[in-house]
């Protein structure tokens, strides 16, 4: 699929700053690559040729940032063309600014990244783990909206990051069906191994049923395992409930009944007021209260803010140079 002519651009978009020619020395590409250009490929090459002898048709996404205190551009869709008018040697690409976030940014790279890679379903499934990684309070569902698919369509995908790297590689190769490959994901690495020239080779109506009846095997197998030796206790990390937290911080800082400092003192670590203060920045670090921590979200949220500032204040002009145009308008039908 070519970026020259199938990523649709939006016609409207409120974040959106304007449109004009860039420099190719002041766009830097992001912090992070979904994909590394794929320069061998038929696609890029026939990319390379057009963007040769015609430039770029389609314009870029990038957004304004200043790094070491100069002004310039960071890229947020169209890295294939980009890269092949660096090749190109072109100086200048065509671009439309939007002012976003970094999470908005990462956030629009994933989404339209999942709309040139579909058939490479595990590689989707990467990206889809990245942004529910990126954020812990979204959901499959709410994630399915937002690229627009089904919540099944994005389970079988994370299902897929399960597999070992290389069959991986072979479901984005389409060596294994994409139905095999998610009940092939429902095994450990070393049965998947067992599984992996049935999974490659026999139909769905094959496979699926013989790999059900194998995992059976395998469950029950453990079980029996499990029930020959006598039972043993295992601990499990589990993260205290943040009221706890919030509690223990307050005795900490007070000096009162500590939990963890008590804890401390059964070590043999004599009590003192150090000790106390070392708690308590654990604490706060647990709590995100951390000094290094705040100034971070401080910083960002103070961006944010600059952000809708800045937004607001395009809008206004928008709506008053439009104003200004229809009053202008109205005077010469008058006249």
């Amino acid at each position: 699929m070519s970026e020259q002519a199938t990523v649709p651009v939006e016609e409207s978009n409120p974040n959106e700053v304007g449109m004009k020619m860039i420099p190719l020395s002041l766009i830097i590409e992001p912090g992070f690559r979904l994909r590394e250009p794929q320069r061998d490929s038929s696609e890029y090459q026939e990319l390379f040729q057009s963007i040769k002898s015609k430039g770029v048709l389609q314009s870029v996404s990038v957004r304004p940032i200043t790094k070491d205190g100069v002004q310039k551009y960071e890229l947020i869709d169209g890295t294939q063309r980009f890269n092949c008018s660096m090749d190109a040697g072109k100086t200048h690409i065509p671009c439309i600014i939007r002012e976003m976030t970094d999470q908005e940014a990462k956030e629009i790279q994933i989404v339209n990244n999942i709309v040139r890679v579909d058939q490479k379903h595990a590689e989707v499934g990467k990206m889809l783990k990245d942004m529910l990684n990126n954020d812990m309070t979204l959901t499959v569902p709410e994630l399915a909206r937002r690229i627009s698919k089904s919540p099944t369509y994005v389970q079988d995908r994370l299902q897929l990051t399960k597999l070992k790297p290389e069959f991986q590689e072979l479901v984005n190769q389409q060596k294994i069906p994409l139905v095999n490959a998610v009940m092939l994901a429902r095994f450990d690495e070393d049965h998947q191994a067992e599984l992996l020239d049935s999974a490659m080779k026999d139909p769905a109506e094959k496979f699926l049923p013989e790999a059900r009846e194998r995992k059976k095997e395998i469950d029950k197998a453990k079980r029996e395992a499990r029930a020959e030796g006598p039972p043993t206790f295992t601990p499990i990390a589990r993260v205290r409930k943040k009221d706890d937290l919030i509690a223990e911080r307050e005795a900490v800082a007070s000096g009162g009944a500590s939990l963890v400092v008590s804890y401390i003192g059964t070590c043999g670590v004599q009590i003192t007021p150090g000790v106390n203060e070392i708690a308590g920045h654990t604490l706060d670090w647990v709590l995100r209260l951390d000094a290094k921590t705040l100034a971070a979200e401080k910083s960002k949220w103070e961006q944010e803010q600059k952000l809708k500032a800045e937004k607001s204040k395009k809008l206004a002009e928008e709506r008053a140079k439009k104003k200004a145009e229809k009053e202008a308008e109205a005077s010469k039908v008058k006249l």
